[in-house]
C-alpha cells in the first residue's frame, strides 16, 4: 500500500485541532458585546485555532493592537462602541495589509449592506448567527488564504 503525504494548512484547523500551531492564521475579533465576544473566541478556540486577537470593542483598540500583531482574518462587528464602525476598520486594515473580513451584524439594510460590498468581504452574517455559518465563512477564509500564500513567492 502506497502512503501519501499530504501537505498541513490551515483548512485542517477549521474542523480538527492544530497539528501545528504556527500554522494557524492569526484572526482578530472585534465585537462590543461580550457574551457573543467571548462565546465566538471559544468557538475559535473549539476549532482549533490558536492565534487569536481580542476580543476588542472598538476598532480604534483593534487597530492599535495590530502593531503587535497583524490579523490574517479579521471579523467584525459593523456598530463597534466608539467613533470607528466595522466597515471603516475593514478599509484601515486593509491600507496596512490584505486581511479577509467576516462581518457578523444585526444591520440588515441596504446602504450597510452596499457599503460593506466596497471592503471584498468573504462573509456578511446577520445575529445571530449559526455555528455552521461562522464556520463555512472561516473555511472560506482559510482556504482564500492558503491558496494566497501558495501563489505569493516568499522574499
Amino acid at each position: 500500500m502506497l502512503k501519501v503525504k499530504l501537505p498541513v494548512c490551515h483548512i485542517n484547523c477549521v474542523f480538527l485541532k492544530m497539528s501545528k500551531p504556527d500554522k494557524s492564521p492569526n484572526i482578530m475579533i472585534v465585537e462590543d458585546q461580550a457574551v457573543l465576544a467571548y462565546d465566538l473566541l471559544d468557538r475559535l478556540k473549539e476549532y482549533g485555532f490558536n492565534r487569536l486577537m481580542g476580543p476588542f470593542k472598538s476598532g480604534e483598540k483593534a487597530l492599535i493592537a495590530c502593531n503587535e500583531m497583524m490579523p490574517n482574518i479579521a471579523i467584525l462587528d459593523i456598530r463597534l462602541a466608539g467613533e470607528m464602525n466595522g466597515i471603516q476598520l475593514a478599509k484601515e486594515l486593509n491600507l496596512i495589509s490584505e486581511v479577509f473580513i467576516i462581518y457578523l451584524t444585526q444591520q440588515e439594510d441596504e446602504k450597510t449592506f452596499n457599503a460593506s460590498v466596497e471592503t471584498d468581504h468573504i462573509a456578511f452574517i446577520n445575529k445571530p448567527f449559526t455555528n455552521n455559518e461562522i464556520r463555512s465563512a472561516l473555511l472560506r477564509a482559510v482556504k482564500q488564504l492558503d491558496l494566497e500564500q501558495t501563489v505569493k513567492p516568499k522574499i
